[in-house]
Formats: C-alpha cells, sequence, structure tokens
C-alpha cells in the first residue's frame, strides 16, 4: 500500500494593521504666499493613503484650492473644514489614496492670505489603509476665549485603525495634546502675532469604540478650531490549508 498526501490551500483574511511611512511638515510659510511645499518627500510602493492636514489662524474666507503629489492634482479630496465662520481659525484635511511611489513634492495652494499670518500643513503617508477616511465629514468644532482643552471624537470601527487630527488656534502657551496622541508636527507657530498655533497628530492603533483627540492650551487664548477623522485598516490575506491521506492500493 502507498499513502501519500495532497495540500489544499485557501486565503484566510485577518486584519492587517496601520503603519507609518513617513510623515513631514512644511514648516511656517510666510504671510501672503500663497502656494507652500514639502520637497523629497519619499513614498513606498506599499503606501495606501496620503493624508495633509492645513490649519489656518487667518480670516475665515482663506482656505485651500489645490492639494498636488508630485504636480498632479489627481485623486485629492477634501474630508472636512472645520469653521463655524465666526472665529479666525479652521482646520482642513486632504486625502489621496492609492499615491504614486517614489520621491517627490507635496504643494499645497491656498485661495488667497490676508497678509498677517502665516500658515502651514503636515503630511503622513500610511501603509495598510483601506477607503476613505470616515465618518464622513469627520468630526471637529470651534471655540470661543478662555483656557481649557478643545477636544472631538469618533466611534472607531475596527479596534487597529488611526485618527489623525489637526488643531489651529492662538495660544500663549504651546499647546499639549492628549495622552494618547504621537507623531505630533507643528507646521507653523507665531509669537508676534498673535500667539498662533497651526498642529497635528495620530492617535495610532485606537481601541474600538467612542474615542477622543484633545489638545490643551493656555489663558489667554482667543480661538480656536479642532478636527480629525479615523481610517480604516486593511484586510490581509494569509494562507491556510488542510491535507488529505489518500490512499492507493497495489
Amino acid at each position: 500500500m502507498r499513502t501519500f498526501s495532497v495540500l489544499l490551500l485557501w486565503a484566510a483574511c485577518a486584519w492587517g494593521g496601520v503603519r507609518l511611512d513617513n510623515s513631514n511638515s512644511s514648516g511656517s510659510i510666510a504671510a501672503g504666499t500663497l502656494t507652500g511645499s514639502i520637497t523629497s518627500f519619499a513614498v513606498s510602493s506599499s503606501s495606501s493613503i496620503l493624508v495633509v492636514v492645513v490649519p489656518f489662524y487667518s480670516t475665515p474666507s482663506k482656505q485651500v484650492s489645490t492639494v498636488s503629489w508630485m504636480g498632479s492634482t489627481t485623486g485629492w479630496t477634501k474630508a472636512l473644514r472645520s469653521n463655524d465662520g465666526s472665529h479666525n481659525v479652521s482646520v482642513e484635511i486632504w486625502y489621496l489614496l492609492t499615491p504614486t511611489p517614489g520621491n517627490g513634492t507635496v504643494s499645497v495652494t491656498i485661495n488667497g492670505n490676508d497678509g498677517s499670518n502665516p500658515w502651514g500643513f503636515g503630511v503622513y503617508s500610511l501603509i495598510g489603509t483601506t477607503g476613505a477616511p470616515y465618518p464622513a465629514g469627520g468630526s471637529y468644532h470651534t471655540v470661543g476665549s478662555g483656557a481649557g482643552t478643545i477636544s472631538d471624537s469618533i466611534t472607531v470601527a475596527t479596534s487597529g485603525d488611526w485618527m489623525i487630527d489637526g488643531f489651529a488656534g492662538n495660544s500663549p502657551t504651546t499647546p499639549s495634546t492628549g495622552v494618547s496622541q504621537s507623531n505630533v508636527m507643528t507646521p507653523w507657530n507665531t509669537s508676534g502675532s498673535g500667539n498662533g498655533w497651526g498642529m497635528a497628530s495620530l492617535y495610532q492603533s485606537a481601541p474600538a469604540g467612542p474615542q477622543a483627540m484633545s489638545w490643551t492650551y493656555g489663558s489667554g487664548s482667543t480661538a480656536l478650531s479642532h478636527a480629525m477623522v479615523a481610517i480604516g485598516q486593511a484586510q490581509a490575506k494569509h494562507p491556510g490549508g488542510y491535507s488529505i491521506l489518500m490512499e492507493d492500493e497495489q
């Protein structure tokens, strides 16, 4: 009697986990300058999304007109803009799915500048994400003068999803993040023009359920804005299998 086995394989799916591919910020872009750029930004072949956070401390009418990667504006989508029209602060979050890999330039062009306040932006490249940021329209709000904490929350769909936020405002002291936030950027700040700040951060591998991101600011603040989105993780395929023992009688 001769025996042999046959191995049958199938694809088993599991949550793969999000990873940071690269991040950088523009630094302060001078008032009156309508286009800012981050040059030599590296995006790996595994990157699944670019997210650009643009915090403004200026007139409510100032906003992003275009975002580009490697000279192309194709595919960029605005996830949200936080501005209620009554404060001179706002945050915009834009994203590009499946960006072209390589070293290139990320550029942001705004539609106008009040001539007195700088601006800037940060960019994150992430691996292992799926689809557009959620929920549609994100989560955001603005507040007036005082001291304390500005915070928003999102119900995270699956444990391990990531969140990204932006903060813009006027604070005499450096704003600080909530305990779960990391990879903090300060695209711009100025102590000579109202103590303005523009900042961004990540919440990596958030638990499922309602989760918050926050910034604490100092007394004497006059206007602050906060915005955030969540980004889902892709399912990874892993091989599975079993063997069947077969007999062949001679």
